[in-house]
């Protein structure tokens, strides 16, 4: 399959720079813009996978961003109250969240190009991050933590995506991340339902709850 017949059968599942100019909030300038198409692109290989296996295709940032400064630019992307109700009652806003967390501000989205899957990989849900990181190895996903997505990549992604194409990807489950919260468990990204995409730290590593792995592969 060539790149433009990938492209073609990607469809709306990859985004173009002009779909994610539409977003507001972010310039390229064109060095920038040259290197994304010419020095980064995914080659044919990675389209036609892409396709096959649904993944989402998509620039990102024109600056390395970091989740706060996604919530900035796109605060309706978030849920501003988390977990009211017991026992998700961990964070109560997302600023306060934000400023005890240093993943927050450390973890960012660069520039490049990237490949999501749009759903956890079949049989990720219910595990611990031991058993998903053996999943993901007998996927050939290997060394397993170079394929699960910080935060900040998971809502860049999801947000563009959600902005360009009006579809909110893991509306009804959480994806475990590479980002770890001070208490050295890994962070928690999903549910992203009409009231916004949510974060917490709810469940430890070595639990087995819903919580799938979404892969990701970077191109930059």
């Amino acid at each position: 399959m060539s790149s433009l017949g990938a492209l073609l059968a990607l469809r709306k599942d990859f985004l173009n720079l002009s779909d994610i100019l539409k977003s507001g909030g972010i310039k390229y300038s064109d060095e920038r813009a040259r290197h994304l198409i010419a020095g980064g692109f995914p080659s044919e290989s990675a389209l036609a996978y892409a396709y096959d296996k649904k993944f989402i295709v998509l620039p990102g940032p024109a600056r390395p961003m970091n989740l706060v400064n996604i919530y900035n630019n796109w605060p309706w992307s978030f849920r501003k109250t988390f977990f009211d109700d017991p026992p998700f009652n961990y964070f109560s806003t997302f600023d306060k969240f934000k400023n005890e967390n240093k993943f927050a501000l450390e973890d960012t989205v660069k520039p490049g190009w990237y490949m999501l899957a749009k759903d956890i990989l079949p049989g990720s849900a219910s595990k611990t991050l031991s058993e998903q990181f053996e999943l993901l190895a007998d996927e050939g996903y290997a060394p397993p933590d170079k394929y699960i997505p910080n935060t900040a990549e998971l809502a860049w992604c999801l947000t563009m995506y959600a902005m360009a194409r009006g579809t909110r990807l893991l509306h009804n489950i959480y994806v475990r991340t590479s980002s770890v919260h001070e208490d050295g468990n890994r962070i928690l990204v999903g549910r992203f339902d009409r009231f916004g995409l949510r974060v917490t730290n709810y469940r430890k590593d070595d639990s087995r709850n819903i919580a799938g792995i979404v892969p990701i592969f970077r191109f930059n």
